[in-house]
């Protein structure tokens, strides 16, 4: 997916997309999404740029707003 826009409600969160190289214009690979089992939230499974994996909680991944490649 291509991060089109990241929502500004909350600087914190912005810090940290920040900090994992997320932004508009950002390619990232989702290899997962997750529903709610066992205690477990629900999570989005990211490969990011630098090819790291980063787990999103859906609350933090909603704020990224991305168009399909």
């Amino acid at each position: 997916v291509l991060v089109e826009r990241i929502s500004d409600d909350n600087p914190q969160l912005l810090r940290f997309f920040a900090g994992h190289g997320i932004a508009p214009g950002t390619r990232l690979e989702v290899t997962a999404v997750n529903s709610a089992e066992a205690g477990q939230g629900s999570a989005v499974n990211l490969v990011l740029p630098n090819d790291s994996e980063l787990s999103l909680d859906t609350g933090a991944a909603a704020s990224v707003y991305v168009s399909y490649l």
